[in-house]
C-alpha cells in the first residue's frame, strides 16, 4: 500500500475511554481515519463508560502502555501525525502514583488573614481554612500591615473581587513563631500598637492535590514551576512511551508532538502556585 503524507489535511481527536479496546478495533479505527483523509490524531485518555476497571485499563497500567504504543506504531507506519496529551485527560501534566506532597507535584501558596485591633495581643496565627491531613506543608512566614484608617474598608479590586486596604510600607515580619501540633498551628505572641488597626497575613506552602482521571493510580498534576516536575514526567514517559528503540526511531523520523488542549492548573486551597525555590528565583530575576 502506498503511504501518502498529508501536509494540509485535517487533524482529529482520538479520545478513548481508557484502553478497554481490542487491538483489531484500534487498528480498524486508525485505518478508517487514514482512509478518510485525516493527517494526524491526538490521543487522549478519557473515562470509560463500560465499567472497565481503571487498575487494568487506565493511564499508567501495563495494558494502557501496550495499547498506546500499538496505536503510535500504527499511526507512524501510515505517515500520520501523532499528538500526545501529557497525562490522563488533557488539562494538566500528571503522573499516576505521584506523591502529592513532593516537589515533583504541583504546590501552592496558601494564606490566612486575621484582624488585630489597637493594643490587642495575639498568641497564635490564624490557621488556614484548607489544610492537608498529611501535615507535610511548610510555614513560610507572617507579616503585619497597618490599615489606612481606624476601620478596615474594602475597595473594589479587579474581576469584581475585594481587597482590604492596607498601607504597603508598613509591612513588618512577625517574630518567628513556634510550631504546635501541626505545621498549621503556629504560636506567636505579638501585640498591635495603639495607633491603629492591623491585619496579619500568614503563608504556608503545601501540595495542590490536583488530580486527573482515569488512572491506574491517582494521577496528581506535576509541578510546572520546578524542574523536578518536568523530570518526573520525562521519567514516566521514558518507562512507558519511549521504552522501545524501534518505536523511538519512528518517533524521531515522524511528526510527534506533546499536546495540551488547555492548561488548567488551579491553586485550590491556596492563592497562587509555588515551588521550593520560587521565592529566590523571583528575587534573582525580578529584584
Amino acid at each position: 500500500m502506498e503511504i501518502v503524507v498529508r501536509l494540509y489535511s485535517t487533524d482529529c481527536r482520538g479520545w478513548l475511554g481508557t484502553a478497554a479496546y481490542t487491538t483489531d478495533t484500534l487498528r480498524e479505527e486508525i485505518q478508517a481515519l487514514y482512509e478518510g483523509g485525516f493527517r494526524g490524531v491526538e490521543l487522549c485518555m478519557q473515562n470509560a463508560s463500560n465499567g472497565a476497571p481503571n487498575t487494568t485499563y487506565a493511564y499508567g497500567s501495563p495494558h494502557w502502555a501496550y495499547m498506546w504504543r500499538l496505536m503510535m506504531n500504527e499511526l507512524l507506519d501510515l505517515g500520520m501525525g501523532l499528538y500526545l496529551t501529557s497525562g490522563a485527560n488533557w488539562a494538566t501534566s500528571n503522573v499516576p502514583g505521584l506523591d502529592p506532597d513532593s516537589q515533583q507535584a504541583m504546590e501552592i501558596l496558601a494564606m490566612s488573614k486575621q484582624i488585630v485591633n489597637p493594643g490587642q495581643t495575639i498568641t497564635a496565627l490564624q490557621k488556614l481554612g484548607t489544610t492537608r491531613a498529611t501535615d507535610k506543608g511548610r510555614f513560610i512566614g507572617a507579616y503585619e500591615y497597618k490599615f489606612d484608617s481606624q476601620e478596615p474598608r474594602n475597595v473594589a479590586g479587579r474581576y469584581n473581587h475585594t481587597r482590604t486596604a492596607v498601607v504597603d510600607d508598613t509591612m513588618i515580619p512577625l517574630p518567628a513563631p513556634t510550631q504546635g501540633a501541626t505545621v498549621y498551628d503556629q504560636n506567636v505572641t505579638w501585640t498591635a500598637t495603639t495607633d491603629g488597626q492591623y491585619v496579619v497575613f500568614s503563608y504556608w506552602a503545601h501540595g495542590a492535590y490536583q488530580t486527573s482521571s482515569p488512572g491506574a493510580e491517582t494521577c496528581y498534576a506535576t509541578n510546572y514551576f520546578d524542574v523536578r516536575g518536568v523530570a518526573t514526567l520525562r521519567e514516566f514517559w521514558g518507562a512507558n512511551y519511549l521504552s522501545n528503540p524501534v518505536l523511538n526511531q519512528k518517533i524521531m523520523e515522524g511528526d510527534v508532538q506533546l499536546f495540551m488542549d488547555s492548561l488548567e492548573i488551579n491553586p485550590n486551597g491556596g492563592i497562587t502556585w509555588w515551588a521550593e525555590d520560587i521565592f529566590e528565583e523571583f528575587k534573582a530575576r525580578k529584584g
